[in-house]
């Protein structure tokens, strides 16, 4: 951008972290509506359901490659490690049955598939409808 460009000097123009205004509102509101308690519960309850989808994963043969407490799943197994398919296939197979995850390319340039908890109403049904979409796969 030329010098001269207005407010090219500005952290909010160019910086990051303003690149999206009022980050902070989604936090407040959620605090404002639920409070302290609430909030903390609904973090709890997403924590949970990523516990119960490393659960259902595992037990169904894939496996976890990512360490975290967040409900933020990275996962691989036997149709991708085999190289049948590639993690944007499976995604787009998986998304063709009305289940959203996606492909990742971790460290080592491995791919695999992840799944995120981002609403507080996720329910263990929607864990199901996860493994169901994934059972397509073999």
């Amino acid at each position: 951008m030329p010098a001269s460009t207005p407010g090219i000097d500005e952290p909010y123009v160019n910086g990051i972290l303003w690149s999206r205004r009022f980050i902070g509102l989604k936090l407040f509101m959620a605090l404002a509506e639920l409070g302290e308690d609430g909030y903390r519960r609904a973090i709890e309850h997403q924590a949970a359901m990523g516990d119960l989808i490393r659960e259902r994963l595992a037990g169904a043969g894939w496996r976890i490659v990512n360490d975290t407490p967040l409900p933020v799943i990275c996962f691989t197994g036997p149709p991708l490690e085999s190289g049948r398919m590639t993690a944007a296939e499976a995604a787009q197979r998986v998304h063709e049955r009305g289940v959203w995850i996606s492909p990742v390319r971790l460290a080592g340039d491995e791919h695999a598939l992840r799944a995120c908890v981002t609403s507080f109403r996720s329910t263990p049904t929607d864990v199901e409808a996860l493994m169901d979409a994934l059972s397509i796969l073999g």
